[in-house]
């Protein structure tokens, strides 16, 4: 065995149990989301939870095999989700912000991944993907929020002046 495939073995043997404790979590909160959003499709009250608990359900099955497909297929999960919040909410603040936080961090963990994950992944450029994704995930929010406050503080300050 030569040295490389000897660290790579080392490095999957500390950290194996990380990817598939997260597939668990994620599976875990897949099911729901997608039982649930599977009635509201049908009720013709939202599209976005079928599919956003279908995502959740692969990318964590992915990750209990300790796939590399798994990264992208939270990716996919992940940009379905913002365009899912800008569409349902537009610009609207903290609102959407609240919806984008639990898959934000999701995404961070499953990029916590990355190193212990079996597949042919371009490792740099998939972080570098992945770090553009969040890096616009968060200025989305960031942007969106002081927007919401900025409204918010003119509201406010036309209240105090017609007082």
């Amino acid at each position: 065995m030569g040295t490389h495939q000897r660290v790579d073995a080392s490095r999957k043997k500390r950290g194996g149990w990380w990817p598939m404790a997260l597939g668990v979590v994620l599976v875990l909160i897949g099911l729901p989301v997608a039982a649930s959003g599977a009635w509201l499709f049908v009720s013709g009250l939202s599209w976005y939870y079928l599919p956003a608990g279908a995502g959740l359900i692969i990318t964590g099955s992915l990750l209990f095999k300790r796939d590399s497909l798994a990264f992208w297929s939270y990716l996919v999960t992940y940009l379905m989700t913002l365009a899912w919040a800008l569409w349902d909410l537009g610009l609207s603040g903290w609102a959407e912000a609240e919806q984008l936080i639990a898959p934000t961090v999701i995404l961070v963990l499953v990029l916590s991944t990355l190193p212990l994950l079996h597949g042919q992944i371009m490792r740099v450029r998939t972080g570098v993907v992945a770090a553009v994704v969040t890096l616009f995930g968060l200025v989305g929010v960031m942007t969106v929020g002081a927007q919401s406050v900025t409204s918010v503080a003119a509201q406010d300050l036309v209240s105090i002046e017609n007082r």
